[in-house]
């Protein structure tokens, strides 16, 4: 478990995502590049909108989903590393949390330190 939460966190949150970027940045590109020829035809506010605006509006929509996709699948990662330290096999047939290795009794410990203090 430990390990695919490694592999999630490597796959999910950094290579898919940098590899959209580079995609994302190529097709911006290629768009510049078939717009470019016409820019003489344009008027100044086709031309801003064009060459700003939309690349623009498309940058930072791309860059908010980027982010909300990499904290998703952040968190989704952290929680299979987090139940790693747990008995898989007994959580599954009867929901019981029986910690395996360190990371499992520092988790048990700090819940069970908190549900005390409520």
């Amino acid at each position: 478990m430990a390990s695919y939460s490694v592999f999630l966190f490597a796959f999910n949150v950094w290579y898919l995502p940098s590899n959209a970027a580079r995609d994302f940045a190529d097709h911006l590109r290629h768009f510049q590049n078939r717009v470019e020829p016409y820019r003489e035809f344009l008027s100044h506010d086709q031309q801003r909108e064009v060459f700003e605006d939309i690349p623009g509006r498309h940058r930072e929509r791309f860059a908010n989903t980027r982010r909300l996709v990499c904290l998703v699948n952040g968190a989704l990662a952290a929680f299979v590393f987090c139940l790693s330290g747990f008995d898989i096999s007994r959580l599954a047939k009867s929901f019981v949390f029986v910690p395996t290795w360190s990371l499992g009794w520092g988790i048990d410990w700090l819940v069970r330190s908190i549900v005390k203090q409520f």
